[in-house]
C-alpha cells in the first residue's frame, strides 16, 4: 500500500507519516523506485502511534513503548498526574479570566491576589457590584434594606411613643393621640430619612466604581437628589443618574489617612482601624468619599489601577504603596 493509500485509509497526513518515520516510530519498505509500501503491520502500528498521540504521549515516551523499554501502563500512569495538573492550572485560568470580565477590569500588571468572591464580607457588609468600587452603588437590594431598616424604626419608635401618650394622659382622646404620633413620627421621618438616604455629612450614597476604560460614579448635591436616586434604584432605573469618566480625563486623585480607634461598649480598649478619606476631582467635577465601604480585595485592585492609570494622585495616607506590595 503506498502512501497516498495510507492517508485515506488511516485519515492521516502524508507529512504527518513522514515525520513519524524520521522519529524511528515506522519503517515502511521501498520498492525499486524507491516509494514506500506499507503493509498491514506497518498500518497497525501507525494507527497505535495516532492512539497514543490523542492521549497527549509524547514521541520519544511512544518510541520507548514500541521497543517495549516500557509499558504502556506506566506513561499513562504518568500522562494522567501531567493531564491533571494541566486541567487544575487551565481550570485557574478559566476562574481568573472569568472574575476579570464580572470585574470589567483593565489591564493590571498581576491579578495573583484577585479573588473569586468578594460579595459577602463581615460584619453584615455586602458588595452590590462586580466592580471594584468605593463605597456602594444604589441597587434595588441596598434600596430595599434601607427602606426596611427605616420601617422598622419608625414601627418601634411608634410603638413607643403610643406607650408613653398612654401613661401621659389615659383620657387624651385617641385621635388627639394619633395626631400627635402622626406629626412627630413626620418630623423624624424627615429628620432621620435626610441623614439616612443623603450624603450630606458623610457621603453616604457617594460612590465610584473602576471598569475597564474608566470610572462610573454618583456624586450626591442634594437630598432630592438621593431621594430620587433611591426611588429609581427600586426600579433599577438609576443608571442615568450615574455619570462615566475616562481614566485619561481624571485631573487629581487625593488620599488622606486616618487613624482612628473603635471602642466596643464603655471599656477602655478599643479596635484600632485606618480610614481613608478620598478625593477625586474628574473633568472639573470633584467627588469626595469619607471611609468609603471597600472590599480588602477591592482595595488591592484600586490600588493598582491608580499606580497605573492616573497620573496625578496625591497619597498622603501611602495606600497605593501599601495596597500594591501585599
Amino acid at each position: 500500500m503506498k502512501i497516498s493509500d495510507v492517508e485515506k485509509k488511516v485519515k492521516v497526513s502524508k507529512q504527518t507519516i513522514i515525520y513519524y518515520e524520521k522519529e524511528g516510530l515506522l519503517q515502511p519498505k521501498r520498492d525499486e523506485n524507491d516509494f514506500r509500501i506499507f503493509d498491514d503491520e506497518d498500518i497497525r502500528q501507525l494507527e497505535t502511534i495516532i492512539q497514543l498521540r490523542s492521549f497527549d504521549i509524547s514521541i520519544d515516551d511512544i518510541r520507548l513503548i514500541l521497543q517495549g523499554k516500557v509499558s504502556l501502563q506506566e506513561i499513562l500512569d504518568i500522562t494522567s498526574i501531567q493531564l491533571e495538573e494541566e486541567m487544575e492550572i487551565m481550570k485557574r485560568r478559566v476562574d481568573l479570566i472569568q472574575v476579570i470580565k464580572e470585574k470589567e477590569l483593565p489591564v493590571l500588571k498581576n491579578y495573583k491576589h484577585l479573588s473569586k468572591q468578594t460579595d459577602g464580607l463581615k460584619l453584615g457588609y455586602f458588595k452590590t457590584n462586580k466592580t471594584p468600587s468605593l463605597g456602594r452603588r444604589m441597587t434595588r437590594k441596598l434600596a430595599w434594606r434601607r427602606l426596611l431598616n427605616v420601617l422598622l424604626f419608625y414601627l418601634l419608635f411608634g410603638v413607643f411613643l403610643s406607650a408613653i401618650v398612654s401613661m401621659i394622659d389615659v383620657t387624651l382622646p385617641p385621635i388627639v393621640g394619633m395626631l400627635i404620633i402622626g406629626a412627630q413620627i413626620l418630623c423624624n421621618m424627615i429628620l432621620i430619612g435626610y441623614t439616612r438616604f443623603s450624603s450630606d455629612i458623610y457621603n453616604r450614597n457617594n460612590y465610584i466604581e473602576f471598569l475597564e476604560d474608566g470610572v462610573r460614579y454618583y456624586k450626591s448635591n442634594s437630598f432630592f437628589k438621593d431621594v430620587r436616586y433611591w426611588i429609581s434604584a427600586l426600579f433599577k432605573t438609576n443608571a442615568s443618574l450615574l455619570t462615566f469618566c475616562a481614566y485619561t480625563d481624571i485631573q487629581e486623585v487625593e488620599i488622606q489617612m486616618q487613624r482612628k480607634i473603635l471602642y466596643f461598649g464603655f471599656g477602655p480598649a478599643g479596635f484600632p482601624y485606618e480610614q481613608y478619606n478620598f478625593t477625586f476631582t474628574l473633568a472639573g467635577n470633584k467627588l469626595q468619599l469619607r471611609n468609603p465601604f471597600t472590599a480588602a480585595d477591592d482595595r488591592m485592585l484600586i490600588a493598582n489601577i491608580l499606580k497605573r492609570y492616573v497620573s496625578n494622585v496625591t497619597d498622603a495616607g501611602q495606600f497605593i504603596e501599601k495596597y500594591t506590595t501585599c
